[in-house]
């Protein structure tokens, strides 16, 4: 936002505004340097490292970029048939966004932003849609007044809130059902560990003992592991599984 800023004010020729703008921020960035400067480092190694940790990021490709304004109109929801949700949806975000399209330095702050994002993602993935939630308030002053969109945002929050199956991984009921030992990725064990510091957590990746075990395939993706491939050819069978809205947890036995 600060670049979309900043190029707003050159080709404004507000030259003494630019330096304004981004002298407290240099002055940060010059105070957090060591320690922007470690997570830079950090992130370049989980890149080498994790086979997709770039998709956590968030690659610039089309998906990413459409789900930018899918995203900020209709809100984290999704329902089935997917037809229709994308009907629905689709149609509002195409309204909403058609109405940011205007002549004024909202409208031009909001859309180079979004630019400038795609650009800087084509070097270091970021392009993921909840990284600009800061651009809704600007949104919002493009916009001003609309009683369509209004009464949009309102449907689609109502529907949000009262219907449960829209609200994202229930760690909380899922770590009630656990035993005293699981098998994940332990790198994405934060949520059992909140809920109950007991747990104890093996990483599935390492040697399985245990003739029954209980297993929460969550984040494999990320580290291009299968689960169902791995311990079947350990001699596992899947005996059982439950979902805790788009967080599993399942029961595998060993056969000998």
């Amino acid at each position: 936002m600060l670049a979309a800023m900043t190029v707003y004010l050159f080709f404004n020729k507000k030259y003494k505004e630019i330096i304004w703008v981004n002298v407290g921020p240099i002055i940060a960035l010059i105070l957090i340097w060591p320690l922007m400067k470690l997570q830079l480092h950090n992130s370049g190694e989980m890149l080498s490292q994790v086979a997709n940790w770039s998709l956590v990021l968030g690659k610039a490709n089309f998906k990413n970029l459409l789900l930018i304004p899918l995203k900020f109109s209709a809100g984290r929801i999704s329902f089935y048939p997917k037809i229709i949700y994308y009907v629905i949806a689709g149609g509002f975000s195409l309204y909403l966004f058609s109405k940011l399209v205007k002549k004024n330095n909202y409208s031009f702050i909001f859309w180079m932003t979004l630019i400038v994002g795609v650009i800087f993602s084509m070097f270091t993935p970021m392009l993921q849609y909840f990284r600009f939630l800061y651009l809704i308030p600007v949104m919002a002053l493009v916009i001003n007044k609309s009683k369509v969109i209004s009464l949009g945002f309102l449907i689609f929050s109502l529907f949000y809130l009262y219907n449960q199956d829209t609200w994202r991984e229930d760690w909380k009921s899922l770590t009630a059902t656990l035993p005293e030992k699981v098998y994940m990725i332990s790198s994405f064990a934060d949520p059992v560990k909140f809920y109950d510091s007991k747990i104890l957590i093996n990483d599935i990746r390492e040697k399985i003992n245990d003739e029954e075990i209980v297993v929460i395939p969550y984040g494999e993706a990320i580290h291009g592991f299968d689960h169902n491939k791995h311990l079947s050819d350990l001699g596992y069978t899947k005996t059982g599984e439950k979902n805790f809205r788009e967080v599993k947890v399942e029961s595998w036995h060993l056969i000998y």
